[in-house]
């Protein structure tokens, strides 16, 4: 299977999934995840877990300090997640079955299917003005029966074995409101039906965003 050619496949080396695995349980501990639903496939410590990955390979890409701030006790809001050539990124990272997972990778899915479109909750708009160069958009693949073998604690032995984030691309701030929020993706042309959302959502399919690559330049 080859990776599109916009996307990025950055890989990570047993201490860094370790150092993943440290962060998850100390974010998990002090910070509480919103809008996260009850019937997710994954827990709040794997969700951490997926999302520190995500800044770590964000970091490697980018050749920038892969050590993450350890100042969760203190309950600071950030400022964004990667700071890159004077501009604040958040970095979001979704957790998607490997059925959905690998149409993405091979940029083949399409926006109105599940997980065809990358997100941004309505309800942080106000904390778009710190994320002055934008968002990333990273994917995790997880099992087909994440939600059936769902642990309360703890990261599954098969989050731990892939030692992978997918980078999507990038959308820049000033960009994001040119999207019309929704609480339903895309129509899909054959069935006429939507994608239904757990919040109203800035949607960005893989080919509204940049290239990572593009940061370099």
């Amino acid at each position: 299977m080859e990776v599109y050619k916009k996307f990025e496949l950055i890989k990570f080396s047993e201490k860094e999934i370790a150092i993943a695995k440290n962060h998850a349980l100390a974010r998990t501990k002090h910070i509480i995840r919103q809008f996260v639903p009850r019937a997710a496939p994954s827990n709040p410590i794997e969700s951490n877990y997926g999302g520190v990955l995500g800044e770590l390979a964000i970091r490697k890409f980018l050749k920038i300090d892969t050590r993450l701030e350890e100042n969760y006790e203190s309950g600071t809001i950030d400022s964004g997640d990667i700071e890159f050539k004077n501009k604040a990124y958040d970095v979001k990272t979704d957790l998607v079955f490997e059925d959905s997972y690998e149409k993405i990778f091979t940029g083949q899915i399409k926006k109105y299917e599940k997980y065809g479109c990358r997100v941004f909750t309505q309800k942080h708009l106000h904390h778009l003005v710190k994320y002055t160069g934008g968002l990333i958009f990273c994917v995790f693949r997880i099992p087909n029966n994440a939600k059936d073998t769902r642990e309360d604690s703890g990261i599954r032995k098969e989050y731990l074995s892939n030692n992978s984030i997918l980078i999507i691309g990038y959308v820049e701030r000033d960009k994001i409101l040119e999207f019309k929020p929704s609480l339903y993706g895309p129509k899909n042309p054959e069935t006429n039906k939507s994608v239904r959302y757990n919040s109203v959502n800035f949607q960005f399919h893989h080919t509204d965003l940049y290239p990572i690559s593009n940061l370099l330049k």
